[in-house]
């Protein structure tokens, strides 16, 4: 496996193609979970019990503050496109509230963002699938992905998907109250993104949130139990081992 980890530590661009044949080449080998969902419709909660339950996850948020830092390939292409007043004055550091203002209902700059950072997260992102399948050998490896079917090359390396989805009226109530939003702030936020209906046409399993906190993690349980079974991961779970075995 030395191979493969020298590979996993550099990242030209041009290797994003490359990283699909690889994917289609060794099949099952290089294929993770894909965990996505409308915007506040409780994907987070959903992510946190899954790490719980010991599968592995991959959260593209993380990735995406991980290669905006100062010298790496997304912040030169934002600086780039935007502009210094992105940038904190104090660390040069990517000021997000600034960016998230300039491109906050402009399809334009949104398009012109996600063209300058998708492409780093999606191979940081590969990387990391890879170590965790090839070299530690873990099945229940989970990409945690809002954007997971908008990006879509993403997609050639998941199955299952899983959405977790929530009625219009519950997504919109509760992200007024989680970002202390306007109604109308949050309906253009809800708006710029794929809408829900879309992304249910192409889960494998989805994971209903419109009821109480207990109920969605008894969801989360079911599916996360029928994912491990799918993709062979089930010696992998802890917190829920016991039920798994039990009903079997």
């Amino acid at each position: 496996m030395r191979g493969v980890e020298l590979l996993l530590a550099v990242a030209p661009l041009s290797l994003l193609l490359g990283a699909y044949f690889i994917g289609r080449t060794l099949g099952a080998s290089l294929v993770g979970v894909g965990l996505t969902g409308g915007i506040a419709t409780g994907k987070s909660t959903v992510s946190k019990a899954f790490r719980d339950a010991g599968a592995v996850i991959i959260d593209a948020d993380v990735v995406a503050r991980e290669v905006v830092v100062p010298g790496r390939g997304a912040y030169k292409e934002i600086v780039h496109h935007f502009g210094s007043e992105v940038l904190n004055e104090d660390d040069a550091t990517i000021n997000r509230a600034k960016l998230g203002a300039i491109i906050f209902g402009d399809p334009a700059q949104r398009k012109k963002l996600n063209s300058a950072t998708h492409k780093f997260i999606i191979w940081e992102m590969f990387k990391q699938l890879v170590y965790q399948r090839l070299i530690c050998r873990k099945h229940l490896v989970v990409f945690d992905a809002p954007l997971l079917f908008e990006t879509k090359l993403l997609e050639y390396f998941c199955y299952p998907t899983i959405v977790v989805a929530c009625s219009e009226a519950n997504e919109l109530k509760r992200l007024m109250k989680r970002d202390n939003m306007k109604e109308e702030d949050a309906e253009k936020r809800i708006k710029s993104q794929m809408k829900l209906q879309e992304k249910l046409k192409k889960a494998d399993l989805v994971i209903q949130n419109d009821g109480t906190l207990e109920e969605l993690l008894d969801n989360t349980r079911e599916t996360l139990k029928r994912t491990a079974v799918l993709v062979g991961g089930l010696s992998e779970l802890n917190a829920i081992k016991v039920a798994v075995e039990s009903s079997q």
